[in-house]
């Protein structure tokens, strides 16, 4: 199962071997109603397709350095010394409505550091939260 093209995958994997397109379905009806045709059902196809995009945006944070806090439920990331400076201000907002936040300063002698989790939702579109 995955989010790529057939082209995709055979251009990734095809040293390993052959690959061929077997079911192609929209994301959206997979997540709400499953596939028949290869026995999976709804709740089965939204587990899955969450676990990928929890594990996409582990990858993602990753990749970028953030650091990783496990708490007792879920997978956290925060901002480290390679992102940002201490007290550095950073610019966000759209044009109108400019705005700046530290991410990462020091408070009664401890560094603290501006962390995010996200939690992968379908309603009432495919997001993270």
């Amino acid at each position: 199962m995955t989010f790529q093209s057939a082209d995709e995958v055979a251009s990734i994997f095809g040293n390993v071997g052959r690959f061929v397109l077997k079911h192609q379905i929209p994301l959206t009806e997979f997540v709400e109603a499953g596939y028949a045709a290869a026995n999976i059902k709804r709740q089965d196809a939204s587990n899955v397709v969450h676990s990928m995009l929890r594990q996409a945006w582990n990858s993602y944070c990753q990749k970028r350095g953030l650091l990783e806090y496990h708490y007792s439920n879920a997978v956290g990331f925060h901002i480290g010394k390679d992102q940002t400076t201490i007290g550095k201000k950073i610019p966000w907002g759209t044009q109108g409505e400019r705005r700046s936040s530290m991410l990462r300063n020091i408070a009664k002698g401890h560094v603290w550091q501006f962390g995010v989790s996200v939690i992968p939702s379908f309603w009432p579109f495919p997001h993270f939260k």
